[in-house]
């Protein structure tokens, strides 16, 4: 029986809690160090890295999320196992209105193949990293841009990327200057 039947109680309002921004130390450095390297290792294998127990770690760790500094885990896929070539694209642009541009971006955003995309500080240009099946298929994307900013276009290049040489997401470098 549902002790609170005909009562009409009211919903509580919920607060939304704010968290305060996370200042970085050391051991939530090797904490990120130990997720980095692999985001599936147990809170035991990374309080064993971290030198601490599992249960600070598991703390640490929901701060982070917290804080938004740990947005989210993912696995690291091999393409070619999924019968992808990956390519690297660089697009430069020129005498582009700021709502044409908008739109090269949301192409970008929304396009399925696209791993990342990134504008450049220096120029008008957009960066990415996209996987498809064959050759083919890159080209009808960069003929389609071409079609659609035809007279914005200055440059389109893309690399076949045939080996991940690097791929550190808290680079040790970082992690000593924060």
């Amino acid at each position: 029986p549902d002790v609170y039947k005909g009562l009409n109680l009211q919903p509580l309002p919920v607060k939304e809690r704010k968290y305060k921004a996370k200042k970085l130390d050391a051991l939530d450095k090797k904490i990120l160090r130990a997720l980095t390297e692999h985001s599936d290792k147990s809170l035991v294998e990374i309080a064993a890295e971290a030198g601490s127990t599992w249960d600070v770690v598991r703390y640490r760790i929901k701060l982070m999320e917290q804080a938004k500094i740990i947005l989210t885990y993912f696995p690291q896929l091999d393409y070619r196992q999924l019968g992808y070539m990956q390519f690297v694209c660089n697009v430069e642009l020129r005498n582009i209105s700021k709502e044409s541009f908008r739109q090269f971006e949301q192409i970008m955003k929304t396009n399925p193949n696209t791993l990342y995309a990134f504008t450049s500080a220096n120029s008008p240009s957009i960066i990415f990293h996209c996987m498809f099946k064959s050759i083919d298929e890159l080209d009808t994307l960069l003929r389609s841009l071409q079609e659609k900013f035809k007279e914005n276009i200055y440059a389109a290049d893309y690399y076949i990327a045939r080996d991940e040489l690097k791929l550190d997401l808290f680079p040790k470098g970082m992690a000593e200057s924060i």
